[in-house]
């Protein structure tokens, strides 16, 4: 996935990389994050490696906390055709995503007295 002007390379730092992929995120609905961790196997001198790959869905949290504040999406009618052909499972990703929320949503949730006056301030989720 890239921006509109900021093409996907592999030459910039991995602090740059992580920037737009958070502005990414921030723009779009996050899906799923993949993962993948890579190790050193047999002898270091050989210089094999060994990888495990893993997605985990990810989806709006939606708690009492955010009330009136609901998180919605929007969602392009080809992009949810391209999951379907690639087998997103829609119900998983809905009932076992982990809880996200947007970082406006996050200041609510810390400072709920500054939203709404009535709450006292929570800690954790």
């Amino acid at each position: 996935v890239d921006l509109a002007g900021e093409p996907d390379t592999f030459e910039e730092s991995a602090q740059m990389r992580l920037d737009r992929n958070c502005r990414i995120a921030e723009r779009y609905t996050l899906i799923q994050v993949g993962l993948t961790i890579v190790s050193r196997t047999g002898e270091a001198s050989e210089g094999h490696l060994s990888f495990a790959s893993y997605n985990i869905f990810a989806f709006p949290y939606m708690g009492p906390e955010l009330l009136g504040h609901e998180p919605g999406f929007f969602c392009q009618a080809s992009a949810l055709h391209f999951n379907a052909q690639h087998r997103v499972d829609f119900n998983k990703w809905i009932s076992e995503g982990v809880p996200y929320m947007s970082r406006e949503d996050e200041r609510r949730y810390l400072n709920p007295s500054q939203s709404n006056g009535k709450a006292e301030k929570q800690i954790g989720l």
